[in-house]
């Protein structure tokens, strides 16, 4: 759940703590804002030098502090790795702070700047054919993502979403997954094996955006997807050997 805090962050305190990070050679100024499901993220601006993102994420009631700085970890080494693999579609980490003793208050990660705004999609738009191509860029950077980061690892498919069902499971218990019954849980145990299939010893895993939503995919003016924003939320998942 998010927690009120989410409005707090002021634009001057985030300058300040990203001015204390010296990543430009000048002072940065506030250049635009982005507001997404699992944080914000500020443009910041040089005098003759490249734009960055500041990306903090949204204060939530059910996480520690301790929680909140390994997410921000997490998400560091996930940059840093995309972009260790040439991975186009995710921007550059610039540096970080991993405390609360800072200007805003809050962990935050700083990146490249990726020019673009917000892709909308209704009904209507965008219209044919770029809708078809939107689709197509949707689908190879998924699949770009999944070839980019596959690797070996000593668990299986079976006991990954065995562990996933049983904190779900956990979750349900305490209340956090409204609508969801311990019943419910107990059904997709009963049909992880079967839904697994020939796939169920499998141990070879990839990055995987999850759910994809219109307004984190951010386009240039001509429709094409210059950065996907739940990149940073990318998890390693099991990869179907079909």
């Amino acid at each position: 759940m998010v927690s009120p805090k989410t409005q707090k962050f002021k634009i001057k305190d985030v300058v300040a703590a990203v001015t204390e990070l010296r990543i430009g050679r000048n002072a940065p100024f506030f250049a635009g804002e982005f507001i997404g499901g699992e944080c914000r993220i500020f443009k910041l601006g040089y005098e003759d030098e490249a734009s960055v993102a500041v990306r903090v994420r949204h204060p939530t009631d059910d996480s520690s502090r301790d929680d909140t700085i390994a997410i921000v970890k997490a998400e560091i080494r996930l940059v840093q790795t995309l972009e260790a693999k040439g991975f186009r579609w995710a921007p550059t980490y610039r540096g970080a702070s991993l405390t609360f003793e800072n200007p805003i208050e809050h962990p935050f990660i700083v990146l490249s700047w990726i020019e673009g705004s917000a892709l909308s999609w209704d009904e209507n738009l965008p219209s044919q054919p770029l809708r078809d191509a939107l689709l197509q860029q949707v689908a190879s950077i998924q699949l770009s993502l999944i070839t980019d980061t596959m690797e070996n690892r000593d668990t299986t498919a079976t006991t990954f979403f065995e562990r996933r069902l049983k904190n779900r499971r956990t979750q349900v218990r305490e209340g956090k997954i409204p609508g969801v019954s311990e019943q419910d849980c107990g059904d997709q145990q009963a049909l992880l094996d079967a839904v697994l299939g020939q796939d169920r010893n499998c141990t070879i895993f990839a990055m995987d955006h999850g759910d994809i939503k219109p307004g984190n995919i951010i386009v240039d003016e001509k429709y094409n997807i210059t950065w996907y924003v739940k990149n940073m939320a990318a998890v390693r998942v099991p990869a179907n050997k079909k």
